[in-house]
């Protein structure tokens, strides 16, 4: 008796999901010639590594003539490899009580290759800076190209390739796509996956692609001058001069990334405004700007410029005139006494004076004693005539300006003036 084993393996169905394929093998017997009567084979199968063994099998086909049987069958799933590919091993052996041996099969088989695509993820990041794209992949030989849309633009990242982690720097056309109001928009990253050059399957992923204050923020380049009247006294463009000088504000801002510019503001001891131009009679050195744009993100700055203390020019007199023709002028006031950079302050201190009715004198000047910022005047008048009323005016001059006092008007009395009921002894009028 002579006989020998086959193997077949059938694949009945595929599950992308578990990466698997459902088979059965079968394991069959065949004899050429005799009668096979009450023997019993020990038999065994291997199917990917498992081997089965059986209880001892009685075929006994009673036949004279050639002829098969199946000895085993088996249906189960087999897992593939991680990048979807299986080979699959079948061994059989057998041995039978007489004389006719052991006899063994051997089958591999290649299964359809599941397709098993890599996903990917990518890092949030801020437009101009670096996302990390990461790839899961299910075998080293696979290859990836990275692909990305946003909004309406697209484009290649990477081409096949080996890595598993890929740095990609945001393009910064991405601003004009999130637009001038807008802070953050996604987009997606495609992940083709290759074999070889046979594309295994896709996988996408979402980022995030943001702005920020650092990369988006105004520009804010802010200027503070003096005008040319000061300049010569100062001796620059940038010295100011406390309630004199008029500062001559440009912002110099400009939005940025695709944003627009929604305020500017500049502040000076109380005083703004929202505009190049003037901030009048500054009071101090120090300027605050601030410039916003339309995602909301604001750029801060100031300015320092020196700063002259001027002390506003005051003038304020007094007149007594004696009966004898004779008085005094008295003036005083607060001064600046000191330098403005390039030039010192000086100061001149004048009076005039007219009969009621008439005609002023010529302004005459007269020596001031200066103290720290305070002068003062102390003069002797004559020659006035005590019947008549007199006008005075005084006035204080600087660099700066010509501050004149209000007239005053005086008239001496007698040494004495009597009337029905009265008597008085005067010896000089003073106009307060």
């Amino acid at each position: 008796m002579a006989y020998s084993l086959s193997i077949s393996v059938t694949t009945n169905s595929q599950s992308v999901a578990n990466n698997s394929s459902n088979v059965t093998v079968k394991v069959n017997c065949s004899w050429t010639y005799g009668t096979w009567s009450g023997e019993n084979l020990t038999k065994y199968c291997t199917i990917d590594g498992t081997t089965r063994y059986f209880s001892d099998t009685d075929i006994n086909p009673n036949k004279t003539t050639s002829g098969s049987s199946t000895l085993y069958t088996w249906t189960g799933d087999i897992k593939h490899n991680s990048d979807g590919t299986k080979k699959l091993k079948v061994y059989a052996s057998t041995k039978t009580t007489n004389n006719s041996g052991t006899q063994t099969a051997s089958k591999e088989v290649t299964l359809t290759t599941i397709p098993r695509a890599s996903t990917v993820s990518a890092t949030s990041a801020v437009v101009g800076s670096q996302s990390t794209i990461t790839i899961s992949r299910k075998s080293s030989s696979f290859t990836h190209t990275l692909k990305y849309t946003f909004g309406s633009l697209s484009g290649t990242i990477a081409t096949k390739t080996t890595s598993t982690s890929v740095k990609w720097t945001l393009p910064t056309s991405f601003y004009a796509q999130i637009g001038s109001t807008a802070t953050s928009k996604s987009g997606t990253i495609t992940c083709e996956t290759y074999s070889g050059s046979t594309l295994i399957g896709t996988k996408t992923a979402s980022f995030t692609a943001k702005t920020s204050s650092a990369t988006c923020a105004p520009t804010l380049s802010p200027t503070v001058t003096n005008y040319e009247s000061t300049q010569a006294l100062t001796g620059d463009t940038t010295t100011l001069i406390r309630y004199y000088s008029d500062a001559h504000i440009v912002f110099n801002a400009s939005a940025r990334n695709s944003a627009t510019l929604k305020s500017k503001k500049v502040t000076n001891s109380g005083k703004s405004r929202t505009t190049d131009g003037d901030i009048s009679k500054v009071t101090s050195g120090t300027f605050s700007f601030t410039a916003t744009d339309s995602r909301g993100y604001t750029t801060t700055k100031t300015v320092t410029n020196k700063l002259v203390n001027y002390v506003k020019l005051t003038c304020d007199f007094k007149v007594n005139l004696a009966v004898d023709g004779t008085g005094t002028l008295k003036v005083n006031g607060n001064c600046f006494n000191g330098s403005f950079g390039a030039v010192s302050n000086t100061l001149t201190v004048q009076f005039r004076y007219k009969r009621s009715g008439g005609t002023y004198s010529d302004w005459i000047t007269t020596t001031a004693t200066i103290s720290g910022n305070t002068y003062s005047v102390n003069r002797a008048l004559k020659d006035y005539d005590y019947q008549t009323t007199y006008v005075f005016q005084a006035r204080a001059v600087d660099k700066l300006y010509t501050i004149t006092a209000s007239e005053k008007s005086v008239k001496a009395l007698p040494v004495f003036d009597w009337g029905e009921s009265s008597f008085n002894h005067n010896t000089s009028v003073t106009l307060a």
